[in-house]
């Protein structure tokens, strides 16, 4: 399977999906905003896996976000930290949450 089809897999077989590097201070923030709100991401830490670069330029020619975190819901690219931070200040986050069923 190529890491496009990879990709595309990850994204429509986890409801809420989060590409990540462990070291990434970014994707820690995210981590946490979503255990806060009580949702459990899928995490694909791509520094952990050997095709790793292959599989972030995979979600890059999905997304045009070559940035960790790189979040979807039900398959809709949510976008990045500061989106994350955005849609979390606004309320946007918890409704979008709430509509796919993730959180209560």
């Amino acid at each position: 399977m190529s890491e496009l089809e990879q990709a595309k897999q990850l994204i429509s077989n986890h409801d809420l999906l989060m590409v990540s590097k462990s070291w990434c201070p970014d994707c820690v923030y995210g981590k946490k905003v979503f255990a806060d709100l009580n949702a459990e991401p899928h995490v694909v830490e791509l520094d952990k896996l050997d095709n790793g670069k292959e599989l972030q330029e995979a979600f890059l020619s999905i997304t045009n976000q070559n940035t960790v975190p790189n979040v979807f819901i039900k398959g809709e690219h949510i976008g990045t930290e500061n989106d994350i931070a955005r849609l979390l200040e606004n309320g946007q986050l918890k409704e979008k949450l709430q509509k796919a069923n993730l959180i209560k």
